[in-house]
């Protein structure tokens, strides 16, 4: 019988994290009815950023180098966990932005300067340039000429291309983006694992029935419920969340009331 505790409390705790995954993908589908297949890569960019985070960008969160620093990790852990959010969102907002939004919208200039900086990137790294802030510098220069030379490119195929909601087009372009992400992150960050340090410092409690639970556990299980219970509250009671149900029912005519469907999609993405 403990056994079979213990078991469902990983259980619970797993199925809360695949639930959070499972609420991006059906967000996203029930406003374009498109299946995002780069929503895991954009967590795998997640956990980048709470590594870089924590070991380059706040060397202070790295309980093992800095154990004198525990009294205050929780509050580190929350601002790496921040930091991640937003940069998720933010890779979130790009992706629509750039490769689903050409698809409803057509393509517009800055698209061509996105995807200069993008195409720029494994010229980039074949550099051999070993300072970073030079590799940088010869990035944005580079990107910025791509972009500039890809301009032409985008107002041709916006004059002569028909726009088109195919839901196979949109398909092959998530495929696409989810490769983007996969080996670009192999590209810039390589294939060795990293593992994120400790944050903060790990506790177990033992639960009727002999069961045992710790701190990683009861933290994700509460992040997940406070999370579900904040989207939950914005999608049915506020005004952003009941135009996010009016695009999902029918986009046509919430243009027509004047929603800015654009902007709520991006939103959604976030």
């Amino acid at each position: 019988m403990q056994a079979f505790l213990q078991q469902l409390v990983f259980g619970i705790q797993l199925g809360s994290l695949y639930a959070l995954i499972a609420v991006g993908y059906t967000l996203v589908y029930g406003v374009l009815r498109l299946i995002n297949f780069a929503h895991g890569d954009v967590f795998m960019v997640g956990a980048v950023i709470c590594y870089y985070a924590c070991t380059k960008w706040l060397p202070f969160a790295d309980l093992d180098k800095y154990p004198a620093a525990a009294g205050q990790n929780v509050w580190m852990a929350l601002l790496v966990l921040l930091i991640a959010m937003v940069g998720c969102g933010a890779l979130g907002a790009l992706i629509e932005r750039f490769a689903y939004r050409p698809l409803r919208n057509g393509l517009q200039t800055a698209d061509a300067h996105f995807w200069g900086m993008v195409a720029s990137l494994p010229i980039t790294f074949a550099a051999p340039i070993s300072n970073p802030y030079g590799r940088a510098v010869i990035w944005v220069l580079i990107g910025i000429a791509l972009g500039y030379a890809l301009r032409p490119v985008t107002v041709w195929l916006r004059r002569n291309t028909v726009r088109s909601s195919s839901r196979l087009n949109a398909l092959i372009t998530a495929i696409g983006v989810s490769f983007v992400l996969q080996y670009g992150g192999l590209l810039i960050f390589g294939a060795d694992p990293n593992f994120v340090p400790t944050i903060v410092p790990e506790r177990s409690f033992t639960l009727p029935g002999g069961v045992q639970i710790g701190t990683p556990q009861v933290a994700i299980l509460l992040i997940s419920l406070l999370l579900m219970a904040v989207l939950r509250h914005i999608v049915l009671f506020t005004r952003r969340g009941k135009a996010m149900r009016a695009i999902a029912h029918d986009i046509e005519a919430a243009k027509l009331m004047g929603i800015n469907t654009d902007s709520v999609i991006s939103f959604t993405f976030v």
